[in-house]
């Protein structure tokens, strides 16, 4: 059924819309405060401050935290990985561009969860797929200009942060379609942000955590963006798409956020839009989209 005529099926796809141009933006946010705290702090106030925000929803729909060992240790697993990820998202934006970052994590990402798929659940491949890897590698390959980067080069610029970025978030976007399957999206958020923010805790520098109470009322307001409409809204509403729509097509919504990161930077933070980026990008656009488009 064309989802024009399925009024449900499009309110969803238009919500996902929304929540990966909020995600686009949250680059161009996180990157204007990376600078004003060590990523340890950065990490913990972003996951604490989620974790509050998630309290009210537990209330609201009446859910309980019991869960069986199993999703726990899942759980477990979904915090480690959004610990990492998070920790790579600051230190990555400390080097390099916002809008490069969004390229490079987003458009890999879908990419890495297909090849996780097929590793883990033994998906059948086909020729088509065979070649949109490929294609998605080389977007990737020209999206770090790899050809003018030495590895150190690489590590300095931020780039090669991104792409371990793309393949932790993938690991994570595979884990909460399994974790999901016997909690809702509130516990589930709830439990890995909690779990992540009490890990945080034991690494912070205290001192460093006070100071950006005098950081001024732009750090709170780009914390806030990151907090309740990046992470609250819109990573709830991707954890919650990968459970009922499944990991691979809901990766492949990520292909709006390149886009708006390179706007949003350009248009905020006067970022310099680079061939190289643009080019690459839509490369691995075009490569996801060939990975998620069934034979007629």
């Amino acid at each position: 059924m064309d989802f024009m005529q399925n009024p449900k099926k499009f309110k969803f796809i238009f919500l996902m819309f929304l929540a990966m141009s909020i995600w686009g933006g949250s680059w161009v946010s996180a990157k204007s405060i990376s600078m004003k705290a060590g990523f340890h702090t950065l990490v913990f106030l972003r996951f604490f401050l989620t974790t509050l925000c998630y309290i009210p929803f537990l209330f609201i729909f009446k859910e309980s935290l019991r869960v069986d060992r199993k999703t726990l240790f899942r759980l477990l697993l979904a915090a480690a990985l959004m610990i990492l990820y998070t920790q790579i998202f600051f230190l990555g934006l400390q080097k390099g561009f916002a809008g490069t970052g969004g390229v490079i994590v987003t458009t890999l990402n879908p990419i890495f969860t297909f090849v996780l798929s097929l590793i883990f659940f033994k998906i059948p491949i086909r020729k088509k797929q065979i070649f949109a890897l490929f294609l998605g590698l080389s977007g990737g390959m020209l999206t770090i200009q790899i050809w003018k980067n030495n590895l150190s080069a690489l590590l300095l610029s931020g780039s090669l942060l991104f792409v371990v970025g793309a393949v932790v978030w993938a690991g994570l976007t595979l884990n909460s379609q399994k974790a999901q399957e016997k909690i809702s999206v509130w516990v589930y958020s709830i439990y890995i942000y909690f779990i992540a923010s009490l890990f945080e805790v034991f690494f912070m520098d205290w001192g460093d955590f006070f100071k950006t109470f005098d950081a001024g009322l732009g750090f709170w307001l780009n914390l806030g963006y990151l907090t309740v409409l990046s992470t609250t809204f819109s990573t709830t509403l991707y954890f919650y798409s990968s459970k009922v729509m499944g990991s691979n097509f809901t990766s492949s919504f990520t292909f709006i956020v390149p886009i708006s990161s390179v706007f949003f930077s350009w248009l905020l933070i006067d970022e310099a839009v680079q061939p190289a980026t643009l080019l690459g990008g839509s490369l691995s656009m075009i490569a996801v989209y060939l990975l998620h488009t069934k034979k007629n």
